[in-house]
């Protein structure tokens, strides 16, 4: 059994893949992956793959500029030149746009009878293969409410068992450690400060993909500064070339503050195999939410992250039990994608250096992360990663916020939609089951100007899921006109309700995605019907306990 793995998309992203690979080779699959051209050398520190094959898109735009025949024909002979070097079984897709879900129809059109994960029917409509995959597309447009971290969604999609999660990649050859060391050797050497020996490293990742998710420049500077005084790292600064502006502003600022001190930079200077021998140099990464911060936790390199604007520890953070990831202590954090902040982008000065110089500089010294920042962090909210009892990534407060709000509904929904997508069926023991699990988190109960609002929201909820219910059934009796209109007004209702809704939304957009899939006929939407209504019952019960 050959499954083709399409994973169309960023750098970050195709190395969160790795648990899964490793699940199905576990299992006796052989696993092929399509990854941009672009990324493909990182597919070296991949484990577990049997095939891989670069997809070069910018040659694919381009011949589709210039005739859609010609496209047409190119990808005619990469299908076929695919199957002759690896013949496969089944297509796997992790990437939701409609031209690679089109290539995945295109890839298994004649040989593969299903495929799983981001999918076209027959008539060219999105389609999703289980409740997984529907909530994964779901969160990434209402991304400030997903609860779950982007390796689970990635396996839960794969429809492996729940089961631990091995994110253990490849460490680089001889050949890229060698020139790691050289590198940092050289950067060092014109310092004679320290001798190399005794020489030890912090990296610095300060990009990201936006401005307003990037840690400012000074911090990093101060940061570095510090460290250096009190532990005497040396910091390691790491980005594509297209980030020296900030290495050159860092470099400036750190002169002034730390004069003579040692300093690396290696922005523009290490292809991916060459960043994973420097990471793995480093005693430790202070990171934007980057790829580099993924690499570093697939390596088993220390994390400290800092999440920004739209970015949030909950679905992005390194996959690895044991780094840290700070957030603004913000009740607009994160924000909402295509948004303007109304607030001059104060959540990039609200994790503070001397906060995180004081993280770090613990886990150096003792090898674990300090407790009970509540006063420290302030305007931080500080969490660890953990692994929780079903094999998921979860997080602890070091910084007393698991009793707000948004934790604890981010923690309700978890274990709700975990059950819904997984059973579809809310006994009374599994209700107790998720009491209890929220107990331990006390995450059971809302304040209460939330729980009104919530307890209303669900109420109301309730009561059109029943309306909906009656007239599907008496439309299936009687398919009259005016039937159809009072149904389909009651739908838009319930979708208008749960997409407005605040703590909602997401379930919202389930419902309108799995209506429209499901929308064939009258009976599957009536039973659709019924597993929403008997979530929407689950929250109720557990938000009135």
């Amino acid at each position: 059994m050959n499954t083709l793995l399409c994973n169309l998309t960023r750098f970050g992203d195709l190395l969160q893949t790795q648990p899964v690979i490793h699940g199905l080779a576990e299992r006796g699959v052989g696993v092929g992956l399509l990854c941009l051209e672009n990324f493909a050398p990182a597919t070296r520190l991949l484990s577990d793959l049997d095939y891989v094959c670069a997809f070069p898109g910018s040659r694919v735009l381009t011949l589709l500029d210039k005739d859609w025949k010609d496209a047409l024909g190119f990808l005619d002979e990469l299908k076929t030149s695919l199957r002759q070097e690896f013949p496969f079984d089944d297509v796997f897709n992790l990437t939701a746009t409609m031209p690679v879900r089109l290539l995945t129809r295109f890839l298994s059109m004649g040989h593969v009878e299903d495929g799983r994960g981001f999918l076209l029917d027959d008539f060219g409509f999105s389609v999703s293969d289980n409740p997984w995959v529907s909530f994964l597309l779901a969160s990434s447009k209402r991304r400030g409410v997903s609860p779950f971290n982007l390796v689970d969604l990635f396996w839960k999609v794969s429809g492996l068992p729940d089961a631990p999660r091995r994110f253990a990649l490849k460490p680089p050859g001889p050949e890229d450690t060698q020139a790691a060391a050289e590198l940092l050797r050289r950067s060092v050497e014109g310092f004679g400060t320290i001798p190399e020996s005794e020489n030890r490293y912090v990296a610095l990742q300060m990009g990201a993909s936006v401005d307003r998710r990037r840690w400012p420049v000074p911090h990093f500077a101060e940061l570095a500064a510090a460290l250096h005084a009190e532990t005497g790292r040396i910091p390691v600064l790491l980005g594509a070339k297209g980030e020296a502006a900030l290495g050159e502003r860092f470099q400036k600022l750190y002169a002034d503050m730390a004069p003579g001190a040692p300093l690396v930079s290696c922005i523009g200077k290490t292809n991916l195999t060459e960043l994973a021998a420097v990471l793995l140099a480093c005693d430790l990464l202070v990171s934007n939410d980057t790829g580099t911060m993924h690499l570093a936790a697939g390596l088993g390199v220390p994390v400290a992250a800092v999440f920004l604007a739209t970015a949030q520890p909950w679905d992005t953070g390194p996959y690895r039990a044991g780094n840290v990831c700070l957030e603004p202590a913000m009740d607009c954090h994160p924000c909402a994608y295509g948004s303007e902040c109304p607030r001059d982008e104060a959540c990039r000065r609200a994790v503070g250096p001397r906060l995180m110089a004081d993280l770090v500089r613990t886990r150096l010294e003792t090898g674990a992360w300090p407790e009970n920042m509540a006063q420290s962090g302030g305007t931080a909210r500080i969490w660890e990663t953990v692994s929780d009892d079903h094999h998921f990534m979860d997080l602890r407060s070091l910084s007393g916020h698991d009793s707000e709000d948004r934790t604890r509904w981010l923690r309700i929904q978890r274990e709700t939609y975990r059950h819904l997508f997984d059973n579809g069926v809310f006994e009374a023991a599994d209700l107790e089951r998720i009491k209890k699990k929220l107990d331990a988190h006390n995450a059971a109960t809302l304040s209460p100007e939330n729980l009104a609002q919530l307890q209303a929201e669900l109420t109301q909820a309730a009561q059109l899921f029943m309306l909906l219910t009656q007239q599907g059934r008496a439309l299936a009796s009687a398919p009259i006109e005016s039937l159809k209109g009072k149904f389909l007004a009651t739908f838009q209702r319930i979708q208008h309700l749960l997409e407005s809704s605040e703590h909602l939304s997401v379930l919202g957009y389930l419902f309108a995605s799995n209506s429209q899939e499901a929308g064939r006929d009258l009976d599957s939407i009536l039973a659709l019907t019924a597993r929403y209504a008997a979530c929407v019952d689950a929250l109720t019960r557990i938000v009135h306990s």
